[in-house]
């Protein structure tokens, strides 16, 4: 987060919906220009009454007391994803934005765009009310087996690669981030533009 803050950016923190604590993190996080959203279990893509359970028990702990302004979102946490039944699962859960779009295995484009956009069903022929942030890169994707350290140029050039790309035609770097210690090396935090 701290990251994030001294390059301008704002963080979106996926969560499941039973987390402990979580009006306490919302509060601590949302007024410094923080989100959260929703992270689904792995094997919800296709299971409606599951999305259904998750939203309402994430949504359920944020009205509780004082409400924080949240944007509402989701992310598969396994990155799987079905295509045109995921977004018409999250639409009807009341779910408007999805960020799951991504390649698993490595980093790249795979919805063609760094641009977030309104989500089409090709089968009922009509716009649906979920926005797709697609998801560019992740740090597993990134390191692969190797991790990401100090001397992994090649994961930061590919990192930089991709923020160009992004911001040339005014798209999001949109990145999958897990908290594990020393993944924030010097090499990286240059390439997003961070104080060392």
């Amino acid at each position: 987060m701290a990251m994030a803050e001294q390059t301008g950016s704002s963080v979106t923190f996926y969560v499941p919906s039973a987390t402990e604590g979580l009006q306490d993190f919302a509060k601590r996080v949302v007024p410094r220009g923080h989100n959260l959203g929703l992270s689904l279990r792995a094997g919800t893509r296709l299971d409606q009454n599951r999305i259904a359970v998750e939203a309402r028990t994430f949504g359920d702990q944020m009205v509780c007391g004082k409400r924080l302004p949240l944007t509402w979102g989701a992310r598969m946490r396994d990155q799987r994803w079905s295509w045109p039944q995921t977004p018409l699962l999250l639409e009807s859960s009341g779910i408007r934005r999805d960020a799951s779009l991504g390649y698993p295995e490595h980093a790249g484009f795979r919805c063609g765009t760094s641009r977030s956009f309104p989500m089409f069903d090709p089968i009922g022929r009509r716009a649906i009310q979920v926005v797709q942030s697609p998801l560019i890169a992740t740090d597993s994707n990134l390191a692969g087996s190797r991790g990401i350290g100090a001397k992994d140029a090649a994961a930061c050039k590919m990192l930089a690669t991709l923020k160009t790309a992004c911001q040339r035609y005014g798209g999001t770097l949109s990145l999958s981030w897990s908290d594990t210690p020393g993944l924030e090396c010097a090499a990286l935090r240059r390439v997003l533009g961070a104080a060392p």
